[in-house]
């Protein structure tokens, strides 16, 4: 849809492959990217980002097919089972989105 060259695409990997890698990227024109490639000195992305291309890359769209199926399962599971050790003790909200899972437990008191 990007007829012009002005839309700029940053994602990164981090829902999608693992949260601890940090790799990102960047979908624009080369006279964009050229200039913000000027600009990086994060200097220790190199082996992640090697990592990344070569690894992922060629398995990327089977891989994302499995982990679409993955969390949604995993998510069932610890929702049950915060339902049935906590019933409406635990407050949460099945995610519309993403990895994580906010639950408001009870306060307790230690003794």
């Amino acid at each position: 849809m990007n007829t012009n060259g002005g839309v700029i695409h940053i994602g990164s990997f981090s829902k999608s492959i693992a949260p601890a890698l940090r790799v990102g990227y960047i979908v624009a024109p080369w006279a964009a990217l050229s200039r913000m490639l000027a600009l990086k000195t994060d200097a220790g992305s190199a082996r992640s980002n090697r990592w990344c291309s070569r690894i992922c890359a060629p398995h990327f769209r089977d891989r994302m097919c499995e982990a679409d199926a993955w969390p949604a399962g995993q998510l069932d599971t610890l929702m049950e089972a915060l339902n049935a050790q906590f019933g409406t003790s635990a407050e949460f909200e099945d995610p519309k989105g993403g990895i994580f899972l906010l639950v408001k437990l009870p306060t307790m008191s230690i003794r």
